[in-house]
């Protein structure tokens, strides 16, 4: 019995999966975190669509699904890393062109101050992207180079370098 329906009550706790993750994708951007919880949804997606309607029911199916899974998600231009960046550049953008920060893909001043909710927002993106080593994404939004802008280069100085930037802009 336990074999018979368990794919049928995991099916919609696999829904509730992609309305939980689909709600913070859409209020905060996608994170390298966030995008492996989707690819698990969609891994679990296929396994219950699998063991539902596949007449042999390989048990194999599983390792050899889930290890490519894996594989997609954490290299090549797919990867979980690669598209957050993407996400959170286009968000960073968005919320200065909203802001008069930007103009013809260069950064300008601004004649009015950014508005909390949107300075905390491009606090967070800068966050994630320093964090992850992909500033030179930004790099050539710069009338400088970032270097100048923040003097912090250790490891663990991701915090530091995306609030010195934020200060900046």
């Amino acid at each position: 019995a336990y074999r018979k329906w368990f794919w049928w009550v995991l099916l919609p706790m696999v829904g509730l999966l992609f309305v939980a993750i689909g709600r913070r994708i859409s209020d905060y951007g996608i994170t390298p975190e966030r995008n492996f919880v989707a690819h698990a949804g969609v891994w679990l997606l296929v396994m219950c669509g699998y063991f539902l309607w596949s007449k042999t029911d390989n048990i194999k199916f599983i390792p050899i699904s889930l290890g490519l899974f894996v594989l997609e998600a954490a290299i090549g231009p797919l990867s979980a890393f690669k598209v957050s960046e993407r996400n959170q550049t286009a968000i960073l953008r968005s919320l200065l062109e909203k802001n008069g920060r930007f103009e013809d893909g260069v950064l300008k001043a601004g004649e009015k101050d950014v508005p909390r909710e949107d300075a905390d927002r491009i606090h967070s993106c800068l966050l994630l992207l320093s964090k992850h080593d992909a500033l030179d994404r930004i790099e050539p939004w710069f009338p400088v180079p970032i270097r100048t802008i923040t003097t912090d280069t250790t490891k663990n100085g991701y915090y530091t370098r995306a609030t010195d930037i934020a200060r900046w802009l």
